[in-house]
């Protein structure tokens, strides 16, 4: 069986003490990377915060167009700082008016936002939010974690995270895992 994912809105990666793309372990750096969609066409309102100094970055792209379907707006914020004591990194992606598969999807706003300190907390989704989520004509409620399957395709997946490590979390606000 073939496995396809599909990522309509958000991913956000987050490592931990030293909050980090692949290896920062030192405290008093930070790291954080966004993408606000990633679909066959590529990577759209992507970008990184790293420490130094207080760093924030915003991207945003309107009218994202495939095969799969549009989402209207993407914005990514990200924001990355550290002192010689500590270190965060956070972000947030939102998504609106997105439809999906000629129509089966249907999203007003999906909202995700993920955290790290330096704190020896793990890097968590902080909040997750989805408004007038419907499903094949269905209005549906979405949470953390939340699987949907969707007849004859796959799983539509709202707000996963997977850790990488003690100090590592990969997060999406929205995925089609097609099978």
């Amino acid at each position: 069986m073939r496995r396809l994912s599909w990522i309509a809105a958000g991913a956000l990666l987050v490592i931990g003490t030293g909050i980090g793309a692949a290896d920062a372990a030192a405290a008093g750096s930070a790291r954080i990377t966004g993408v606000g969609a990633l679909t066959e066409l590529g990577n759209s309102a992507s970008a990184t915060a790293a420490s130094g100094a207080v760093e924030r970055r915003r991207e945003r792209v309107a009218a994202l167009e495939d095969r799969l379907g549009v989402v209207g707006e993407v914005v990514v914020e990200l924001d990355a700082d550290a002192d010689d004591d500590s270190a965060r990194a956070s972000g947030t992606v939102v998504a609106k008016d997105v439809l999906l598969l000629d129509g089966r999807i249907a999203i007003a706003r999906l909202e995700m936002s993920v955290a790290a300190a330096g704190d020896g907390g793990a890097p968590a989704i902080t909040s997750a939010t989805v408004e007038d989520l419907y499903v094949d004509g269905e209005q549906l409620d979405a949470g953390p974690g939340t699987r949907i399957s969707l007849e004859g395709l796959g799983t539509l997946v709202l707000f996963e995270s997977m850790t990488e490590g003690a100090e590592a979390i990969r997060a999406n606000a929205l995925r089609i895992e097609a099978t």
